[in-house]
């Protein structure tokens, strides 16, 4: 089991920002392939780039999100695109706010594990794993 947790690192190049900008694909190759990731930046536009996302290649992605705006709607492509890694991703956001699933639209929204709660990842000693969502209805 390997796990990346991450910070707000930034991965977007575009006309306003320039290459330096980019943090996640120097560091892509230098964390290699993990089992589950907390995505860049609370899965904010600027974060998560295919690069990253391709040489990291989690099973679980987590976003610990908490506003509107998370995911980036270029983010939640690229998490559920059938194009990038080897495998499908069990997505589970932190908190999902119905008003962006009216932003991005429903087929982001039916596609994930969870949509709040704490996510807890119980690892065992032979690196097999669980996820678990709870929040405050949870036992």
């Amino acid at each position: 089991f390997k796990y990346y947790a991450g910070g707000d690192n930034s991965g977007l190049v575009d006309q306003d920002h320039a290459e330096w900008y980019d943090i996640e694909t120097p560091m892509a190759p230098i964390i290699g392939k993990v089992s589950a990731v907390s995505l860049n930046h609370h899965s904010n536009r600027d974060a998560t780039n295919r690069n990253f996302l391709e040489v990291l290649d989690p099973k679980v992605v987590v976003a610990q999100s908490w506003s509107t705006d998370h995911p980036g709607a270029e983010v939640g492509q690229r998490l559920l695109s059938k194009n990038i890694g080897t495998q499908p991703r069990d997505v589970f956001m932190t908190y999902y706010d119905d008003e962006t699933g009216v932003a991005i639209g429903p087929w982001f929204a039916r596609s994930l594990k969870a949509k709040q709660g704490h996510i807890v990842i119980r690892v065992y000693p032979d690196g097999e794993y669980e996820v678990y969502a709870k929040d405050k209805k949870s036992n």
